[in-house]
């Protein structure tokens, strides 16, 4: 629906004050979002590896693998953020997900295990 806005408000070179208003608004609300969305991601892969450590030594994480962890939590978290946002992971919505989607997940998960293998020695000599 038109929204009536005042003559004083309109120019003839540049949209109304209120649909650039709206533009600027709708443009925040999507970074908001998506630092929402990536601030998920982070805390989601950080627990991840917390329970995985947790998991595999049955709550009784041995002194020097926990000496390693915030190394091994910026190394994991850090590669994983910069592939996903360069790889666009962080971007659009997934209910409109295609084939092309797909193909950037298969590149991320073929990249991972390079990441793993030195997070995996990282933790392995502490």
């Amino acid at each position: 629906s038109e929204v009536d806005v005042p003559r004083e408000l309109m120019s003839d070179s540049a949209p109304p004050v209120l649909a650039v208003l709206d533009r600027i608004v709708h443009a925040s609300a999507i970074r908001v979002r998506r630092l929402f969305v990536v601030g998920v991601h982070l805390a989601l892969w950080t627990g991840a590896l917390w329970l995985a450590l947790n998991l595999r030594f049955d709550g009784n994480v041995p002194p020097q693998y926990l000496a390693a962890l915030p190394v091994a939590i910026a190394v994991l978290v850090s590669s994983r953020a910069v592939s996903f946002y360069g790889l666009g992971l962080f971007h659009g919505l997934w209910r409109y997900a295609g084939v092309s989607e797909l193909e950037r997940l298969v590149k991320r998960c073929v990249a991972d295990p390079s990441a793993r293998g030195s997070l995996g020695q990282t933790l392995a000599d502490p």
